[in-house]
Protein backbone atom coordinates (compact mmCIF):
# COMPACT_ATOMS: atom_id res chain seq x y z
CA UNK A 1 0.00 0.00 0.00
CA UNK A 2 1.51 3.37 -0.95
CA UNK A 3 1.25 6.49 0.75
CA UNK A 4 -0.97 9.20 -0.18
CA UNK A 5 2.22 11.74 -0.33
CA UNK A 6 4.15 9.43 -2.05
CA UNK A 7 5.32 10.65 -5.63
CA UNK A 8 5.47 8.66 -8.49
CA UNK A 9 9.43 9.14 -8.82
CA UNK A 10 9.42 7.65 -5.08
CA UNK A 11 7.77 4.55 -6.17
CA UNK A 12 9.77 3.64 -9.07
CA UNK A 13 13.14 4.28 -7.21
CA UNK A 14 11.92 1.95 -4.31
CA UNK A 15 10.63 -0.63 -7.48
CA UNK A 16 13.82 -0.54 -9.02
CA UNK A 17 15.99 -0.95 -5.52
CA UNK A 18 13.60 -4.08 -4.82
CA UNK A 19 14.50 -5.26 -8.33
CA UNK A 20 18.17 -4.98 -8.09
CA UNK A 21 18.12 -6.35 -4.98
CA UNK A 22 16.49 -9.40 -5.58
CA UNK A 23 18.32 -9.86 -9.34
CA UNK A 24 21.59 -10.01 -7.56
CA UNK A 25 20.41 -12.57 -4.77
CA UNK A 26 18.84 -14.66 -7.66
CA UNK A 27 22.30 -14.53 -9.40
CA UNK A 28 24.35 -16.00 -6.32
CA UNK A 29 21.26 -18.58 -5.82
CA UNK A 30 20.57 -19.36 -9.24
CA UNK A 31 24.24 -20.30 -10.56
CA UNK A 32 24.82 -24.69 -9.92
CA UNK A 33 27.99 -25.50 -8.67
CA UNK A 34 30.79 -26.33 -11.39
CA UNK A 35 28.18 -24.34 -13.88
CA UNK A 36 30.64 -21.68 -15.05
CA UNK A 37 33.26 -22.91 -17.67
CA UNK A 38 35.79 -21.36 -19.54
CA UNK A 39 33.59 -20.11 -22.27
CA UNK A 40 31.89 -17.84 -19.61
CA UNK A 41 35.24 -16.32 -18.29
CA UNK A 42 36.46 -13.39 -19.78
CA UNK A 43 40.24 -13.55 -20.99
CA UNK A 44 42.36 -12.51 -18.39
CA UNK A 45 39.64 -11.46 -15.60
CA UNK A 46 40.40 -14.04 -13.13
CA UNK A 47 43.33 -12.48 -11.08
CA UNK A 48 45.72 -14.50 -8.23
CA UNK A 49 43.09 -13.76 -5.66
CA UNK A 50 40.52 -14.97 -7.35
CA UNK A 51 42.07 -18.62 -7.55
CA UNK A 52 42.28 -20.72 -4.40
CA UNK A 53 45.79 -21.32 -3.04
CA UNK A 54 47.43 -24.68 -4.05
CA UNK A 55 44.71 -25.51 -6.28
CA UNK A 56 46.99 -25.07 -9.53
CA UNK A 57 49.66 -27.49 -10.35
CA UNK A 58 52.56 -27.75 -12.31
CA UNK A 59 50.92 -29.05 -15.27
CA UNK A 60 49.05 -26.12 -15.47
CA UNK A 61 51.85 -23.53 -16.12
CA UNK A 62 53.83 -23.22 -19.41
CA UNK A 63 57.51 -24.13 -19.37
CA UNK A 64 59.92 -21.89 -17.88
CA UNK A 65 56.74 -19.84 -16.15
CA UNK A 66 57.57 -21.59 -12.48
CA UNK A 67 60.85 -21.49 -11.03
CA UNK A 68 63.22 -24.29 -9.94
CA UNK A 69 62.98 -25.63 -6.92
CA UNK A 70 65.93 -26.51 -4.81
CA UNK A 71 68.27 -29.43 -5.25
CA UNK A 72 67.38 -32.39 -3.97
CA UNK A 73 69.42 -34.83 -2.10
CA UNK A 74 71.73 -37.05 -4.27
CA UNK A 75 69.65 -40.69 -4.58
CA UNK A 76 71.62 -44.23 -3.54
CA UNK A 77 74.01 -45.00 -6.15
CA UNK A 78 72.80 -47.79 -8.54
CA UNK A 79 73.99 -51.39 -9.57
CA UNK A 80 77.32 -51.98 -11.13
CA UNK A 81 76.94 -52.45 -14.94
CA UNK A 82 78.48 -54.90 -16.99
CA UNK A 83 81.65 -54.54 -17.93
CA UNK A 84 82.62 -53.32 -21.23
CA UNK A 85 84.35 -55.01 -24.13
CA UNK A 86 88.31 -54.73 -24.59
CA UNK A 87 89.94 -51.78 -25.82
CA UNK A 88 92.13 -52.05 -28.66
CA UNK A 89 95.63 -52.68 -27.99
CA UNK A 90 97.91 -49.42 -27.93
CA UNK A 91 99.50 -47.71 -30.54
CA UNK A 92 102.90 -47.65 -29.07
CA UNK A 93 105.31 -49.37 -30.98
CA UNK A 94 107.11 -50.15 -27.73
CA UNK A 95 107.52 -49.75 -23.85
CA UNK A 96 108.85 -51.36 -20.57
CA UNK A 97 109.58 -50.49 -16.81
CA UNK A 98 112.69 -51.22 -15.81
CA UNK A 99 113.27 -51.95 -12.23
CA UNK A 100 117.33 -51.15 -11.11
CA UNK A 101 117.02 -54.26 -9.23
CA UNK A 102 118.75 -56.38 -11.27
CA UNK A 103 117.97 -54.72 -13.52
CA UNK A 104 114.64 -56.27 -14.95
CA UNK A 105 112.37 -55.63 -17.59
CA UNK A 106 108.57 -55.66 -16.76
CA UNK A 107 105.37 -54.96 -18.85
CA UNK A 108 107.31 -54.66 -22.10
CA UNK A 109 106.35 -54.52 -25.29
CA UNK A 110 109.03 -54.72 -28.17
CA UNK A 111 112.06 -54.38 -25.69
CA UNK A 112 113.26 -57.80 -24.85
CA UNK A 113 116.26 -57.00 -23.08
CA UNK A 114 118.03 -54.32 -20.37
CA UNK A 115 121.58 -54.66 -19.12
CA UNK A 116 123.76 -52.35 -17.21
CA UNK A 117 126.94 -51.03 -18.40
CA UNK A 118 128.37 -48.69 -16.01
CA UNK A 119 126.50 -46.66 -13.07
CA UNK A 120 123.30 -44.95 -14.02
CA UNK A 121 123.47 -46.60 -17.87
CA UNK A 122 121.00 -48.54 -19.56
CA UNK A 123 120.78 -50.41 -23.04
CA UNK A 124 117.37 -51.59 -23.56
CA UNK A 125 117.31 -53.92 -26.79
CA UNK A 126 115.02 -53.18 -28.95
CA UNK A 127 115.44 -55.14 -32.01
CA UNK A 128 113.30 -55.06 -35.55
CA UNK A 129 112.53 -51.09 -34.98
CA UNK A 130 113.97 -48.54 -37.75
CA UNK A 131 115.07 -46.06 -34.45
CA UNK A 132 115.95 -42.99 -36.47
CA UNK A 133 112.70 -40.88 -36.96
CA UNK A 134 111.59 -41.70 -33.73
CA UNK A 135 111.30 -40.26 -30.36
CA UNK A 136 111.80 -42.22 -27.13
CA UNK A 137 110.60 -40.77 -23.54
CA UNK A 138 111.28 -42.07 -20.46
CA UNK A 139 109.83 -41.14 -16.74
CA UNK A 140 111.44 -42.05 -13.32
CA UNK A 141 109.04 -44.21 -11.19
CA UNK A 142 109.17 -41.79 -8.19
CA UNK A 143 107.03 -44.65 -5.87
CA UNK A 144 110.37 -47.72 -6.67
CA UNK A 145 112.71 -44.65 -6.37
CA UNK A 146 114.15 -44.17 -3.20
CA UNK A 147 115.44 -40.45 -2.04
CA UNK A 148 116.52 -38.02 -3.26
CA UNK A 149 114.45 -37.45 -6.72
CA UNK A 150 116.07 -39.21 -9.75
CA UNK A 151 115.71 -37.92 -13.40
CA UNK A 152 115.85 -40.19 -16.12
CA UNK A 153 117.22 -39.49 -20.07
CA UNK A 154 116.94 -41.77 -23.19
CA UNK A 155 118.53 -41.76 -26.54
CA UNK A 156 119.05 -43.59 -29.30
CA UNK A 157 123.09 -43.01 -30.21
CA UNK A 158 125.37 -45.41 -28.24
CA UNK A 159 126.99 -42.72 -25.98
CA UNK A 160 126.07 -45.23 -22.95
CA UNK A 161 127.95 -47.59 -24.96
CA UNK A 162 124.55 -49.22 -26.34
CA UNK A 163 124.78 -50.92 -29.63
CA UNK A 164 123.02 -49.58 -32.90
CA UNK A 165 119.50 -51.97 -32.12
CA UNK A 166 118.90 -50.79 -28.63
CA UNK A 167 118.21 -47.54 -26.58
CA UNK A 168 120.30 -45.97 -24.01
CA UNK A 169 118.97 -44.84 -20.75
CA UNK A 170 120.78 -42.61 -18.22
CA UNK A 171 119.66 -42.22 -14.15
CA UNK A 172 120.79 -40.06 -12.03
CA UNK A 173 120.01 -38.23 -8.40
CA UNK A 174 118.70 -34.19 -7.91
CA UNK A 175 121.22 -32.65 -5.66
CA UNK A 176 119.42 -31.96 -2.52
CA UNK A 177 120.92 -30.93 1.41
CA UNK A 178 122.61 -34.40 1.62
CA UNK A 179 123.90 -35.04 -1.27
CA UNK A 180 124.97 -33.47 -5.25
CA UNK A 181 123.97 -34.73 -8.13
CA UNK A 182 125.19 -37.87 -9.12
CA UNK A 183 124.68 -41.12 -11.83
CA UNK A 184 122.29 -43.67 -10.06
CA UNK A 185 121.69 -47.48 -9.98
CA UNK A 186 118.35 -47.38 -7.98
CA UNK A 187 115.91 -45.14 -10.05
CA UNK A 188 113.12 -47.00 -11.64
CA UNK A 189 111.35 -46.04 -15.24
CA UNK A 190 109.58 -46.62 -17.96
CA UNK A 191 110.90 -46.10 -21.24
CA UNK A 192 108.20 -45.33 -24.14
CA UNK A 193 108.62 -45.19 -28.45
CA UNK A 194 105.21 -44.11 -29.55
Amino acid sequence: MLFRSSTYANVASTLALVVALGGTSYAAVAVAKNSVGSSQIINSSIKSADVKNGALKAADFKAGELPAGAQGPAGPAGPAGAAGPAGAAGTARAYAYVSPVGPTLTRAKGFTSVRRTTTGYYCLLLPGIDQGPLPVLTAVDYRNTTGPEGNTAAMWDADANCNADEVGVVTDRIADAYAPADFSNTVAFTVLVP
